[in-house]
């Protein structure tokens, strides 16, 4: 993730050049901003990579990296291609895959700078499955997968047959048209503050969910439900019981049907879609939980 002269003439959306960030070139020759939090002192005894959800970005995730840092966790990320400060236009998922092949791009840079080191990945909302299928794509590299609110199910009614027809026919005429105009912050959690920040913060995309997106983001649900039977590495999902964003049905399906013998599903009462953006207390508690899974399935470095 060295920036030298060549990368001149390459700037985020924001007008920043990228000599100046961290940040990494995927297959396509697109530049992604990335960020790696590392603890000081000791050889991590883990990485963990996040996957972020969509229209965020992996700035949201300081003070969470920053918690974990603190018990000898490294922790990585990138702003996928269209959100936060990498190219690519704002919240346009043109291929599902392209987010999951830079995910394992992003991992593969990492092992090498930390080899025998065991890697987890993290997914968020749309994240989620993301985080999936690069494990299952390669089952070997990840020592264990955390999931929170993961995009595996669309709420009821979102996704019928018939809509799904008309998406696809529309998605090739007119794939930036938005189906959704407003930002919903307050579905993330039940802070006010938090929620006004995610409004007014200029990386974060807002204009509402495209119709391209929409029809990727189906097609990564889908290929998860067709691999959830495959499924045997371990595992930590949690969502909010009051989660009105994506359907926690999902979670518990993949809950069921994995056939991981390690395998952890968390509920939390009163809590919306972005756990780690809920109140501090509620926040506190996903925190800590993800930190004990983590601590009993590695060893200290």
């Amino acid at each position: 993730m060295a920036t030298s002269g060549e990368d001149l003439g390459h700037c985020t959306p924001q007008g920043v050049s990228y000599s100046t960030l961290p940040h990494m070139v995927n297959a396509d020759g697109r530049y992604l901003y990335c960020k790696t939090w590392e603890p000081t002192g000791h050889k991590p005894r883990a990485l963990l990579t996040i996957a972020h959800g969509l229209d965020e970005h992996i700035g949201w995730y300081d003070d969470f990296a920053q918690f974990l840092t603190g018990h000898n966790i490294l922790v990585f990320s990138h702003d996928h291609i269209g959100h936060g400060q990498s190219e690519g236009e704002r919240a346009d998922v043109k291929d599902f895959n392209t987010l999951v092949r830079d995910t394992l791009q992003h991992v593969d840079m990492m092992v090498k700078k930390y080899p025998d080191t065991p890697v987890y990945i993290l997914g968020y909302s749309m994240g989620g499955p993301v985080s999936i299928l690069a494990a299952c794509e390669r089952p070997q590299q990840f020592a264990g997968v955390l999931l929170i609110g993961p995009a595996i199910m669309p709420m009821p009614g979102e996704a019928p047959g018939w809509k799904v027809f008309f998406l696809k026919l529309a998605v090739p005429v007119v794939p930036w048209l938005s189906l959704t105009s407003d930002d919903r912050a307050d579905l993330v959690g039940k802070d006010e503050e938090t929620n006004r920040k995610i409004q007014e913060d200029p990386l974060c995309c807002h204009g509402g969910l495209k119709l391209r997106t929409a029809a990727q983001i189906l097609t990564g649900m889908q290929k998860v439900q067709s691999e959830m039977e495959n499924i045997k590495w371990p595992f930590l999902v949690m969502y909010g019981e009051d989660d009105q964003v994506v359907n926690s049905e999902g979670s518990k399906m993949l809950y069921e049907k994995a056939q991981s013998p390690d395998k952890t599903m968390k509920a939390y009462p009163n809590c919306r879609h972005g756990l780690l953006k809920e109140t501090k207390e509620d926040a506190d508690k996903v925190k800590q939980d993800i930190l004990e899974w983590l601590l009993a399935r590695t060893e200290p470095a």
